[in-house]
Order: C-alpha cells, then sequence, then structure tokens
C-alpha cells in the first residue's frame, strides 16, 4: 500500500494488520512530540492501533542513528516489549535471529545496498504491540512468517517492494 501516511487508518478495518514494517523513514529530526515521525509511539497509538491486532509486530529499519535511536526510547516510554534491537542488522542480528525473519531482514533496497557499500550500518527494531487476545506472544504461536511473506511477495524488487522508502506495507 502506498498512500500519504495520514490516510492509512482508513485503508483497514479494526484487528485486521498484523504486522507492519517501517523502513527507511525520515527521522523529523526537529519533531521533537514524535507526531511526524511514522515510527514513533504516538503515531502506533493514534494511527497504527486502530487497525492493528492485538500481539502485532512492528518492524523498524533504517540507515539513521537518530531515528533508531527515538523509536527506541520512544518504545520504552510507551512500555512496549522490545523483541529484537540491533544498531548493526548485518553485522550481529542476523546471525541470533529465527531463519524466517533472517531471510526478510536479508532483503534489501536499491538504497539500502549503496548505503551498505558506502560502510553506513542499517539499524532494526522489533516490537510487539500488546498482547494478542490468547495472552500468547506472536514468536510462540509457530506461524512460519517467511512462508506468509513469500506468497505475498511482489514479482519485481524496485520501489515497489515492501520495504518502501515511505509509509506501511501489510503482508
Amino acid at each position: 500500500l502506498r498512500t500519504r501516511i495520514e490516510f492509512v487508518d482508513r485503508y483497514f478495518g479494526p484487528n485486521e494488520v498484523s504486522e507492519i514494517w517501517l523502513t527507511f523513514s525520515d527521522p523529523q529530526p526537529k519533531d521533537e512530540k514524535g507526531t511526524k515521525r511514522i515510527t514513533s509511539s504516538v503515531f502506533i497509538e493514534k494511527r497504527y492501533r486502530k487497525f492493528l491486532k492485538p500481539g502485532s509486530l512492528i518492524h523498524v529499519k533504517s540507515d539513521s542513528p537518530l531515528l533508531y535511536q527515538l523509536t527506541k526510547e520512544g518504545y520504552e516510554e510507551a512500555g512496549y516489549e522490545i523483541v529484537y534491537d540491533s544498531s548493526d542488522v548485518y553485522g550481529e542480528l542476523i546471525h541470533r535471529v529465527p531463519d524466517d525473519l533472517r531471510e526478510l531482514l536479508e532483503v534489501k533496497t536499491f538504497y539500502e545496498q549503496m548505503w551498505l557499500e558506502e560502510g553506513r550500518k542499517i539499524h532494526y527494531l522489533q516490537t510487539t504491540f500488546g498482547i494478542n487476545e490468547t495472552g500468547v506472544h506472536p514468536h510462540d504461536l509457530g506461524i512460519n512468517f517467511l512462508r506468509y511473506h513469500k506468497l505475498a511477495q511482489p514479482k519485481t524488487m524496485g520501489h515497489a517492494n515492501r520495504f518502501s522508502s515511505r509509509g506501511v506495507r501489510y503482508l
């Protein structure tokens, strides 16, 4: 889905989305309150809460140390459980995550590949939005996320791939 982020909650019904990826978003460095930063807990509470299922996974992947740090601090302050946290996805995180998540993290956009070639580190956070209705953490459900994502993966890996440069894409 490619749309203005202000309208994202108009496309989904309550409890319709179980996982979102926020990738390479603008860090909005002057946004002290987090009202413009799409990775902030403010966005989760005011926009994403309307359509996220309890226990949903929220993934943040970025080349910006500022965005990574502000997002992490915001999630900690909001009391969200941070499942995975890394300031260097390809240096250490990639070796300690389940295979299905590893395959998803290894998908690189054109710009991400350029940034890696320049020596930039890619940062990653995964948090859960509450617990699901059964009180079970999503990782304990035994869902094969990789198989699920492969079914929905686009044919091309250009700008329309699941790691869009702006906004939210759900699978």
